[in-house]
């Protein structure tokens, strides 16, 4: 009955982890869907447009935050994926979010404040027969940790939106 009275008592405090940022676009007016919180978007052949959006830091240290460009993917289980992917794309990729989408490569961020930056589409040359799918990756940059004592999962939190042209 003590040692189970000692479990009880005797707890490691857990703290959630969190993003330290948040962010949001300001959706434009070629927006298809305005209920989504993703961007789609309907642009001429060619045709540039900046889409302006928000990080913000609500914590009390500055923040940097990386942004990543990738093209979508879709998993083995077929699912669609914005983010990062190890795989090689196909010979028939006509056209890679990398060279469509545009922004800074990192942003910081003061303590309790935000950083506004835009997010530069260019739309393809030529009239598509559906869409071009991507997403951009919001990930906090972290000082690399090597400290051999520590034992334990380090956690990296990032946000991908998706991207529609």
């Amino acid at each position: 009955m003590i040692l189970l009275l000692g479990f009880i008592l005797w707890q490691t405090p857990v703290h959630a982890s969190e993003f330290n940022f948040a962010v949001d676009f300001e959706l434009p007016a070629n927006q298809i869907d305005k209920n989504k919180t993703y961007i789609n978007v309907r642009m001429e052949p060619g045709k540039t447009q900046e889409i302006p959006y928000t990080v913000f830091n609500r914590t009390d240290k500055s923040v940097t935050v990386e942004t990543l460009i990738h093209s979508a993917t879709t998993n083995s289980n077929g699912v669609i994926e914005y983010g990062e992917s190890k795989s090689k794309f196909d010979e028939t990729l006509s056209y890679d979010m990398k060279n469509l989408a545009k922004t800074v490569g990192e942003i910081t961020v003061p303590p309790q404040s935000a950083v506004t930056e835009t997010l530069s589409l260019k739309a393809p040359e030529k009239e598509l027969a559906g869409v071009v799918a991507g997403g951009i990756t919001f990930q906090e940059k972290k000082e690399n940790v090597s400290n051999k004592s520590t034992v334990g999962v380090v956690n990296q939190f990032s946000q991908v939106k998706a991207i529609l042209i």
